[in-house]
């Protein structure tokens, strides 16, 4: 999948973040904002993550090559998980 040509990828990852966030202003959750670090995804949301991003790239990932990295902000998830990254 190519999430890039694809905003609705982004948009999907958003509004996960967002419903996970009710309080939290859309308009400061940008691309970069970081997700873990400022605990907007926490261990308790990684596996509906997951789920979420397989679903976006319409194929599994394979756990061994996931890293902490990966998941810092959206820019991250697309640029790891959904182009080009892990298999």
């Amino acid at each position: 999948m190519t999430a890039d040509a694809d905003p609705s990828a982004r948009d999907a990852l958003r509004g996960f973040v967002l419903e996970l966030n009710p309080d939290l202003d859309p308009e400061r959750l940008l691309d970069d904002t970081p997700l873990i670090t400022e605990r907007l995804v926490t261990s308790r949301h990684v596996l509906d993550l997951l789920l979420l991003i397989e679903s976006l790239r319409q194929a599994p990932l394979d756990p061994r090559s996931l890293v902490p990295s990966s998941f810092a902000d959206i820019n991250a998830i697309v640029g790891t998980l959904l182009v080009g990254g892990a298999r």
